[in-house]
């Protein structure tokens, strides 16, 4: 029985702790709703005491069960209050003890006090060394610290010790992304949906990763299915909109968008995304309207001022535009979007030395932003005269997106204009069989906005 003192008598504790580390499988598909996975997965495995405390304590007090029901399951607050109780009677078994440890560890880690947390994790891992929650509970904590590493090799005892963790796979997978090991995260999110094909975190999580990879058409399989086995998680849609903008399908992902708008409305994230579509889609008035809301919602959000921008560029208001992109850059000088874009204002300007400068500098911060060099290639054609130059812009374009066809087709009418026919009805045709439209796309210049991941 619980003392003033907070201790509680052995034998209570004892016909417990031994019986729950039986149940700690954990449901891994059970999440409050409307609960994000983002929010849900960075919570720590835990016991499951108030499963099974009516069928072991039917005669203990009603304080008794208290301690134990916010030790395993209250708030971080009461789980690390209750455990500590418990773990300070000193009347409990080591092994005990240790599932103790290893919940107030967990707590510690959804609090942000990682290092207090691996204090408890160690100790519990000292006490019993098959404790693979424990391991498991390390791992993300010094996931979290950055330290993918010593995450991995937690990771790897806790799946030594139970070959079935799902939980400890998918874990795993994103200490190996959070690394670059992009193929290696992709096996463990195959053996996690191995051992659980409705593990929905999995499917997410892999689906995020083959976003990152580009291979979008698996990332819109794999989110598809996680937004089958949970349909209330506005991030499922959110990133498979992302996935289909990034396939030029703006409908499908204005779709997405607008789902997960429904189910966290106040998504600065979201509401850029929408608006980054609807400018792929070409409503630039609608795209404002989304922008206009993530402004509201987060003045300082720079890909949503970027893209705000970029709108007022389209409508034909080039000071507005540099007024929003100005800000954008003010809060991050390093967004080559934002260059681009204020590129794109001087342009519109009739200031073509100055777009060049912008759209130098977007190249300088990310020698791979395709867009830029298209635009300062098409700056040096039309504005300068700059033939060369051009095709050396349209050319290193090309070899980052073979596919890109429009600067195919640029490339071949500055061929034209140098007098070489047959290298530019080469560039011409190619592009042509890539894209039928590209001879009416080729007067804009590329606005490609910029969606929040």
């Amino acid at each position: 029985m619980w003392t003033a003192a907070g201790r509680v008598g052995t034998a209570t504790l004892g016909a417990l702790l031994p019986r729950l580390r039986i149940f700690n499988s954990g449901v891994v598909n059970a999440r409050p709703s409307r609960q994000s996975l983002r929010e849900w997965l960075a919570r720590p495995c835990v016991v499951a005491l108030t499963t099974v405390l009516g069928l072991l304590l039917p005669s203990a007090s009603a304080q008794d069960r208290d301690v134990y029901r916010q030790c395993s399951a209250g708030t971080p607050d009461q789980q690390i209050g209750a455990c500590s109780a418990i773990i300070a009677s000193g009347g409990v078994s080591r092994a005990d003890l240790s599932t103790a440890l290893n919940i107030r560890g967990g707590a510690y880690v959804q609090k942000g006090a990682y290092d207090r947390a691996i204090q408890d994790l160690d100790h519990a891992i000292s006490l019993d060394p098959t404790n693979a929650r424990a391991f498991y509970n390390r791992g993300i904590a010094h996931r979290k610290k950055g330290e993918n590493e010593i995450a991995i090799k937690d990771y790897n005892e806790a799946i030594r010790l139970n070959p079935k963790y799902v939980l400890a796979f998918n874990d795993r997978a994103s200490a190996y992304s959070n690394q670059g090991q992009i193929e290696r995260a992709i096996q463990d999110y195959d053996e996690a949906i191995r051992i659980n094909p409705k593990f929905v975190a999995a499917f997410y999580n892999r689906g995020r990763t083959y976003l990152l990879k580009g291979d979008h058409a698996l990332a819109i399989a794999d989110l598809s299915e996680a937004i089958r086995l949970y349909p209330n998680d506005p991030d499922a849609f959110n990133n498979r909109g992302i996935a289909f903008n990034r396939i030029d399908d703006s409908s499908r992902a204005i779709e997405d968008f607008t789902a997960a708008l429904g189910l966290n409305p106040r998504s600065v994230r979201t509401l850029n995304n929408r608006c980054g579509a609807y400018l792929t889609k070409g409503d630039a008035e609608r795209a404002i309207t989304d922008c206009d809301a993530a402004i509201r919602l987060d003045p300082n959000d720079v890909l949503a001022l970027a893209n705000r921008g970029l709108a007022a560029v389209i409508i034909g208001n080039p000071d507005g535009a540099i007024g929003y992109l100005d800000e954008a850059i003010r809060l991050r000088p390093d967004l080559a979007t934002a260059f681009n874009n204020r590129g794109l204002a001087y342009l519109a300007k009739g200031d073509t030395d100055h777009a060049i400068r912008e759209f130098n500098e977007a190249i300088r911060l990310n020698p791979a932003d395709v867009s830029a060099l298209y635009n300062r290639g098409r700056a040096y054609v039309e504005n300068k005269g700059e033939y060369e130059r051009a095709i050396a812009d349209f050319s290193e374009a090309l070899r980052l997106k073979p596919q890109f066809s429009k600067a195919l087709y640029a490339r071949g009418t500055v061929k034209l204009r140098k007098g070489d026919t047959a290298g530019a009805n080469t560039d011409m045709a190619a592009a042509k069989a890539m894209s039928p439209d590209v001879a009416e796309r080729l007067a804009r210049f590329e606005t490609r906005p910029q969606l929040s991941e």
